[in-house]
């Protein structure tokens, strides 16, 4: 009688019920999600512990505790068909999309809406287009806003053209949150359609609530390239009627077509439309702001684009009053990189306001050889006598000038200064090594310098160089210039030799890690956009 308790003890173990689950074995996890025992805690650990073992033998038993799963732990499973990306999980996936579920806030809602969000995205994650109808379906069901944001990324991934018509819908419906529709133009920009070139089109020049949606239409645009390029030159002619009906009808000016497809140019690098892009140097309008802004956008693609041709009408443009104008101008000649720029902005850094002055004296530090230091020399001596004119003439209110003088005199010193040692240090560079040094440099002005003479040489031998100084940390807005050359300096580089464009494409990586890090900063937010689309441009070369 003694023995019986240990017999019967013995017979206990043997028993599943006394078996303690392995939290890494994955046919105990999943039979906790299929046990009706399980407490809803316990079942979110078990989905936990799949995520981590990552077996794919999971997948049969965890499309089964889906059909049965309360919405909390269906979303949870999802997720983990998600990680694993296994095409068997595809059809329960889809089954767990519910199309019946409304925007509410209670909490059978919300859990029902998060299962579905992340069923979505588990689809897509997986990347087989077998439920691309499922999503649509989905996407044009619900209200729930995380469930369109997750569904539309998914789409997205899939790179369906199904999905085109759908996603059109909503980047195009006024009635939408702002964000659903830049989410909507992002999914169809990975897409990568070009039926969805009206859309961008079109979105270039809404706004809703104050949000541009600009950027976004304007990289589906780029991400497009040649299947862009003849419906955006008929925009900067004037010759797309259907845009032009459709702007006259939503009151959107002229002058903000013009200027926004001048931007577009600057990606696509269309030769043909310089000429139309000359033409619009010379745009008018009765309002100054709408003219400016089209020359200078006009300007800014003639130079992104280098096109020598442009030289002179910038050139004899430098007269503008305007400081930022001219400034535009400035870099537009600095871009093309044409030395018989240099005398036009020598005039200029004598002629106008302070502020415009200024912009021509950077251009001389930017585009001058050693001959232009002494250009600086007479700068520094006449800018005193300068000043004492337009203080007298009024230019800068009713003020007492001989107070003002030793300040202002002593403040302009110091920035012509600064510029004509930037491009002393430039001008002693005998050789290209020399210039890789000066990408490190502590002013800015002569690390942009640098960058853009290297671009101009076409130094494929400085490739690494030149990444360098656009991966180098940008700890204030001066340092964004030095990093946009080196973004053009490697651009010209790599398009300029086969080889050189091997050698730059091993760096997309890197280059897609530092943009995730940065694209969300606002510092950063625009030069990570230069970033972008230098990476696609390197990632898509052949």
């Amino acid at each position: 009688m003694r023995l019986l308790p240990i017999f019967l003890c013995a017979a206990l173990v043997t028993l599943p019920s006394c078996k303690k689950a392995d939290p890494n074995n994955w046919e105990d996890q999943v039979g906790i999600l299929k046990g009706s025992n399980k407490t809803t805690k316990e079942k979110e650990r078990a989905c936990e512990n799949l995520r981590k073992i990552g077996k794919k033998d999971a997948v049969p038993g965890l499309v089964e505790a889906l059909k049965t799963a309360n919405s909390k732990i269906k979303g949870e499973i999802a997720q983990v068909l998600g990680d694993l990306k296994d095409p068997s999980a595809l059809a329960g996936l889809s089954d767990a999309l519910d199309l019946s579920v409304g925007d509410g806030t209670d909490k059978m809602t919300s859990d029902a809406n998060e299962a579905t969000k992340y069923s979505a995205r588990a689809i897509g994650d997986i990347g087989s287009k077998e439920a691309v109808a499922s999503l649509i379906r989905l996407l044009k069901a619900t209200r729930n806003n995380y469930v369109r944001i997750e569904t539309m990324g998914a789409l997205g991934k899939l790179k369906d053209p199904t999905a085109v018509p759908v996603l059109s819908e909503i980047a195009l419906d006024d009635r939408v949150e702002p964000l659903i529709s830049k989410k909507a133009i992002m999914a169809l920009t990975s897409i990568n359609h070009g039926d969805a070139l009206p859309v961008y089109l079109k979105m270039s020049f809404s706004e809703r609530k104050g949000l541009s949606f600009y950027p976004e239409s304007s990289f589906g645009v780029f991400m497009l390239g040649e299947a862009s390029k003849d419906r955006v030159l008929a925009m900067i002619k004037g010759e797309d009627k259907e845009l032009m009906a459709w702007a006259k009808e939503r009151e959107i000016l002229v002058p903000a077509i013009f200027a926004k497809g001048a931007q577009m140019e600057c990606d696509l690098q269309d030769s043909r439309a310089i000429d139309p892009l000359l033409k619009l140097l010379k745009y008018d309008d009765e309002n100054i702001m709408y003219k400016l802004a089209v020359r200078m956008n006009a300007a800014d693609a003639l130079g992104r684009m280098r096109a020598k041709e442009a030289v002179s009408a910038i050139g004899s443009m430098l007269t503008e009053e305007e400081a930022n104008t001219r400034g535009a101008y400035m870099r537009s000649l600095v871009q093309i990189g044409d030395k018989g720029a240099v005398a036009k902005l020598a005039d200029c850094a004598k002629s106008g306001s302070w502020s415009a002055r200024e912009f021509c004296a950077l251009g001389l530090a930017l585009l001058g050889s050693d001959k232009e230091i002494k250009v600086f020399d007479s700068l520094l001596k006449e800018e005193p006598g300068r000043f004492k004119k337009e203080c007298n003439d009024g230019l800068y209110g009713e003020v007492d000038c001989a107070a003002e003088e030793a300040k202002n005199v002593e403040a302009r010193a110091k920035v012509l200064g600064g510029y004509r040692k930037a491009l002393e240090t430039i001008s002693a560079c005998a050789d290209n090594k020399c210039l890789e040094q000066a990408l490190n440099h502590t002013d800015p002005i002569v690390r942009e310098r640098a960058a853009y003479e290297l671009g101009r040489r076409n130094a494929a031998e400085s490739l690494p160089a030149l990444f360098a100084a656009i991966k180098r940390p940008v700890a204030d807005k001066v340092d964004l210039n030095p990093r946009f050359a080196a973004i053009c300096a490697v651009d010209w580089v790599a398009s300029s030799d086969p080889k050189a464009m091997t050698a730059a494409k091993a760096e997309v990586n890197a280059l897609n890690a530092q943009i995730e890090q940065e694209k969300e900063k606002t510092l950063t937010m625009r030069i990570a956009e230069e970033v972008k689309r230098l990476s696609v441009k390197l990632e898509r070369s052949k």
